[in-house]
């Protein structure tokens, strides 16, 4: 058996506890991930139940939303100010008011860009939420089983 040279065994081990640290860091780093990312999806289907329990509570807001959204209208702060009053004021639905009453907390300020780009996160909310817009007979936004708001404003009239 030879004598290793100087130093080669110690740096050898160094180098394997290095290994070994690092990948245990990563797998802490990925566990902590998987738990953030599960509790987010969790607190979201939350709010969306919250919400599909309240969707009447959005009448005749989901069309001017909607155009919002699809760049058919500018961005209006009355829109969003009145869904942020409406959703303010749910007390039972407190998922639902906790992930949106942040994000909608400053509206009278966006431009709008903002203003766009937060119409599409909230009616891509709401379709998540099961609620679509039905034009095979007018405008009506509905479930599966019940209509929310029909033959709402059209685009002229926003």
């Amino acid at each position: 058996m030879s004598i290793p040279e100087k130093g080669t065994q110690f740096t050898g081990s160094i180098g394997h506890l290095i290994f070994i640290l690092a990948v245990g860091a990563a797998a802490i780093i990925i566990f902590i991930l998987i738990v953030l990312f599960r509790k987010k999806k969790i607190a979201k289907n939350k709010a969306l139940e919250g919400f599909v329990k309240h969707a009447s509570t959005f009448e005749g807001l989901y069309e001017p939303l909607y155009l919002m959204a699809s760049n058919a209208i500018k961005y209006k702060a009355g829109i969003i100010g009145d869904w942020a009053a409406r959703t303010k004021n749910l007390n039972d639905a407190p998922e639902y008011r906790e992930y949106w009453s942040k994000k909608l907390n400053d509206f009278d300020k966006w431009d709008n860009i903002q203003g766009i780009k937060k119409a599409k996160e909230l009616i891509s909310f709401v379709q998540n939420a099961g609620i679509k817009r039905d034009t095979s007979a007018g405008v009506v936004w509905r479930t599966n089983d019940k209509v929310i708001e029909k033959d709402v404003i059209g685009d002229k009239n926003v």
